[in-house]
């Protein structure tokens, strides 16, 4: 490892006790798919659960959890192309564009003891703006039903 990189890791605040998931609902579907902390941005992974759009919010609710606890802390920052195109793939997308499509996105952070939900707002093939001003915060104690609930009350403050 080089000197630079050795020094930045001096100065950086180390996430790893940070978890983080995304929850995309599509009308026919919901995705769970856990996010991994880099030495730069969070990343996707090619670990995610495809569910039923009508599935119940307590099996919601231990999805995002497992999810939250396969997050890992790597050192260096990697664009992982692989995980993306192995989600549209499974997905059943062929292009980004499908992606966005009548999708709303809950982005999800767990650190300490309280769970952050962020809605969003569907820019399509552009991306997802961040709602903080809508943050949903819960107790990481929180039933895996009751957890389900809010992330639905996420969704439908999201756009898609």
């Amino acid at each position: 490892m080089n000197i630079v990189k050795k020094i930045k890791r001096l100065f950086k605040k180390p996430w790893t006790d940070a978890l983080a998931a995304n929850v995309s609902f599509y009308p026919d579907k919901i995705i769970v798919q856990t996010l991994d902390y880099t030495d730069g941005p969070c990343v996707i992974t090619n670990k995610f659960t495809i569910l039923a759009a009508d599935v119940s919010p307590s099996v919601l609710g231990q999805a995002l959890k497992k999810h939250l606890s396969l997050t890992e802390h790597s050192q260096e920052y990697h664009q992982n192309s692989d995980a993306w195109n192995s989600y549209k793939k499974a997905a059943g997308f062929k292009t980004n564009k499908e992606t966005y499509k009548d999708a709303r996105l809950v982005s999800c952070d767990q650190r300490n003891t309280q769970i952050t939900l962020t809605p969003t707002e569907n820019r399509y093939n552009t991306g997802y703006d961040y709602r903080p001003d809508l943050d949903i915060k819960i107790p990481q104690t929180i039933s895996d039903e009751d957890l389900g609930l809010h992330l639905t009350k996420a969704r439908d403050l999201s756009n898609g």
